[in-house]
């Protein structure tokens, strides 16, 4: 994606991790495979490695064309092994904004139920959530982003990197207070690139970090602005 570092619900996702089933199928599918599933996190270099081998060359990174067979083919077979296969992920939700649709052709599910699985599948994968908020972020989806931000925002034991990105996608869906409590949270961490710092100041947004209270409380402000009325 544009700002995220892949290197390293279905309709909304759910405080608890798992999906509210409000707008695709109420049920995505046994994750139960002949080969894994394995988590990505875990086994990209090994189990998956001869997946990606089969199924992920760079016509099917590219979206140009499949390799073992259809493109929605080898990109369902990759996610079946490993539902939260987190490139797999970003090139599906890549094709869905190039067509400007959530099913795109040859893809036996919606991009939807992708991430449902995903989550399903490994529930505390953030970056599941934040590769799903991106993808809604730019399919024009501004509630279902930030209801899918919302649960990610509540949790006080995130990484620097996590916060950054929160922060970079509440900017861009129109939030700048939201995203600077993250800015504020990454740079406490340790996180020294300044990508969020600069576009908040490139906004006229950015502000030094309150004292230790005051950053508490704005914090808490935070989150209650994000709370459903």
């Amino acid at each position: 994606m544009r700002w995220l570092v892949i290197a390293a619900i279905a309709g909304l996702l759910g405080a608890g991790g798992g999906f509210a089933h409000a707008q695709v199928e109420p049920f995505c599918g046994q994750l139960a495979n002949g080969y894994g599933p394995f988590d990505y996190r875990k086994e990209r270099g090994r189990a998956l490695a001869i997946v990606d081998s089969y199924h992920f060359n760079s016509d099917v990174r590219n979206l140009r064309k499949g390799q073992s067979g259809s493109l929605g083919g080898d990109l369902d077979y990759i996610l079946r092994a490993s539902p939260n296969h987190h490139a797999a992920l970003a090139t599906i939700s890549e094709w869905g904004v190039r067509l400007k649709t959530k099913e795109p052709p040859s893809l036996p599910r919606s991009i939807d139920c992708y991430f449902e699985r995903a989550s399903r599948f490994q529930p505390d994968d953030h970056l599941v959530r934040l590769l799903y908020a991106s993808f809604l972020q730019r399919m024009n989806l501004k509630a279902e982003a930030l209801a899918t931000l919302e649960p990610l925002e509540k949790l006080d034991d995130l990484q620097a990197f996590t916060h950054q990105n929160i922060g970079l996608l509440l900017l861009d869906l129109g939030e700048p207070e939201r995203a600077l409590v993250h800015a504020w949270k990454s740079q406490e961490l340790g996180w020294a690139r300044p990508g969020l710092k600069e576009r908040l100041e490139k906004a006229g947004q950015w502000r030094e970090p309150p004292p230790a209270e005051a950053a508490s409380a704005a914090s808490a402000a935070a989150s209650a602005a994000s709370a459903p009325p």
